[in-house]
């Protein structure tokens, strides 16, 4: 079906540092639409597949986040919660209390540029974020609605060179929170960054993980990217 929708968006950002040499810093970001579908869903819902802007005929909240973040020199920590669209309806299946987790990870310095972070975390995947104010464009691709926002699990992390972040990813499953109902799918993913200059970044990510309630059943799936496109997407068995 032919769909034309009109949104306009309003940003608001607000950093601030506290004064214990700047440790712990705080930010606000708030993200309003109006939406037009000229479909006039009676609903007043866009599609299935969108989870970001998905009201029509409404002015409407897509993010609101409020973000701590505490690091020194051997541990860090960001909690941010959050509502909104993207909250109600990208965590429509966690629990009531998950949905207002955006973020909320430790992490703890193993050695010199290795740190390893447990907790739930931007994903490495994609090249679009759930903030709409780091996008290239206003609105989210498709490919960044089927992609995941967020990893739980373990993430070690280590910074090669001053060009070059490598990171490896044992998680809950592919944007999970909370586990569903007897799947015990473990998900892998590994990550490379590396910045050629200041204008150009290439980034590459895979992802491997079995969303079976059996381990070893046949549903497991690779998925690769490179900086904006996925590459592989499709079972194994």
């Amino acid at each position: 079906m032919f769909r034309v929708v009109f949104i306009l968006l309003f940003f608001f950002s607000l950093d601030c540092n506290s004064q214990h040499d700047q440790k712990l810093t705080w930010s606000g970001y708030l993200e309003t639409y109006y939406s037009y579908d000229f479909n006039k869903p009676d609903d007043h819902l866009r599609p299935d597949f969108l989870y970001n802007f998905k009201r029509h005929n409404e002015f409407s909240v897509n993010l609101a986040l409020l973000t701590a973040s505490y690091q020194d020199e051997y541990i860090r920590s960001t909690v941010g919660l959050m509502l909104g669209n993207y909250a109600q309806y990208n965590l429509a299946s966690e629990p009531v209390w998950a949905q207002m987790v955006y973020e909320a990870s430790v992490g703890f310095k193993l050695m010199d540029k290795l740190w390893l972070d447990v907790g739930v975390m931007p994903s490495d995947i994609g090249f679009e974020s759930a903030i709409g104010a780091t996008c290239w464009h206003l609105s989210r691709s498709l490919l960044a609605e089927n992609s995941p926002y967020f990893l739980t699990g373990a993430r070690l992390s280590y910074e090669a060179s001053d060009k070059l972040d490598l990171m490896l990813w044992a998680t809950n499953g592919w944007q999970n929170i909370q586990r569903e109902h007897r799947v015990q799918g473990l998900g892998l993913s590994f990550a490379v960054d590396y910045a050629v200059n200041e204008k150009l970044n290439l980034h590459y990510a895979n992802y491997l993980g079995n969303q079976d309630v059996n381990p070893g059943g046949n549903s497991a799936f690779l998925i690769t990217s490179l900086g904006n496109t996925i590459l592989v997407v499709g079972d194994l068995f």
